[in-house]
């Protein structure tokens, strides 16, 4: 019903000399089609990523505390084509480890 009022008859006063006749903009309408679809795919990515974290905290949690060390610690290493086990011994060699299980001086 919009529609036909808006292309036949208009809306307000002087709608007979042309005032108050409407266009549909289809640009408009085109854009707020894509800005919707954009809104509503990050919110997707927002949400897949609330669930993996969710995901990864169960995971971490399911640890013992020192394996969750070791995983937490590997994560933050940049060089990832180094092996993990090369990584954490010379890491505990180096002082570097953050865990409270160090090597006595």
């Amino acid at each position: 019903m919009f529609t036909h009022a808006f292309d036949w008859l208009g809306f307000g006063a002087k709608t007979a000399v042309g005032y108050g006749a409407m266009a549909r903009d289809l640009k408009a309408e085109e854009q707020a089609r894509k800005d919707q679809e954009t809104r509503e795919a990050a919110e997707r990515a927002a949400e897949q990523t609330r669930r993996q974290a969710e995901a990864r905290a169960a995971e971490l949690e399911r640890l013992d505390p020192l394996e969750r060390d070791i995983v937490q610690f590997l994560e933050q290493r940049t060089d990832k084509s180094q092996s993990d086990i090369s990584f954490v011994i010379g890491a505990v060699k180096q002082g570097r480890w953050p865990g409270t299980e160090r090597v006595a001086p």
